[in-house]
């Protein structure tokens, strides 16, 4: 004999039935493009740079990553450097090297900053930039720039940033709610400035993406009302 659904059990079907899709993910660099070896002696007074250009913008959001690498002092050795799917940044120096990385979607060798570039990325539907990284050691740092068109509500200015964030093994969450008066739908210019990178430090960066935080698995929350409901039912027959 066949049983229909109960009211209740039918209820929550028609919400999983009807439920939006969750928000997607932004690769913004998974770096399984453009691979290269920058190198920065310490010998000049500025970085050194390097730029990638008509990567695919399924691998690198806007198709450019810029990156410069500054050595601590003269003689030392800053490497970053792009393959098999992963950023490594380096320093044979115990004292502290920076890098930083540019998304502008401009390929003209330069961080467009003010003005910034022309990414045009909308994180409206993210919660949080991703940075998925493996380091030799504690002390690493990351702080995030956004850059966006001109807003006159945003009493800073065209820059948002958030402050410098210790990396950990793992997947390291930048939420966007800290980023003051930020517009999410928005974003020109990415930078980010990685510091305190030695040679007990160096780091490792798997993925980059802008990411959303689901509140807890909604699909299996309805899942296990079903069952329970279903068990309910069961037992009272």
């Amino acid at each position: 004999m066949k049983h229909l659904l109960s009211p209740s059990i039918a209820a929550i079907a028609t919400i999983a039935l009807v439920a939006p899709a969750a928000a997607t993910t932004t690769i913004i660099d998974d770096f399984e493009s453009g691979d290269f070896v920058l190198v920065d002696s310490g010998d000049i007074a500025q970085p050194t740079f390097a730029e990638q250009s008509g990567l695919p913008g399924s691998s690198v959001l806007g198709g450019v990553r810029l990156t410069n690498a500054r050595a601590a002092g003269v003689g030392d050795t800053a490497t970053a450097e792009v393959s098999g799917g992963s950023l490594t940044l380096s320093h044979d120096s115990s004292f502290n090297a920076s890098f930083n990385l540019y998304y502008d979607g401009i390929a003209d060798g330069a961080a467009n900053l003010i003005p910034p570039g022309v990414l045009g990325a909308d994180f409206s539907t993210a919660t949080n930039l991703l940075l998925n990284v493996s380091t030799t050691g504690p002390g690493a740092k990351v702080q995030v720039y956004l850059y966006e068109s001109f807003n006159p509500t945003n009493p800073i200015g065209q820059v948002n940033t958030a402050a410098p964030v210790a990396l950990t093994n793992g997947n390291n969450f930048i939420d966007l709610a800290i980023f003051p008066n930020l517009d999410a739908n928005d974003i020109q210019t990415i930078r980010l400035v990685f510091t305190n990178i030695t040679n007990t430090s160096s780091v490792t960066i798997r993925e980059f993406a802008a990411v959303p935080i689901p509140e807890p698995g909604t699909a299996l929350l309805l899942g296990s009302g079903l069952i329970g409901l279903a068990a309910r039912r069961r037992m009272r027959r």
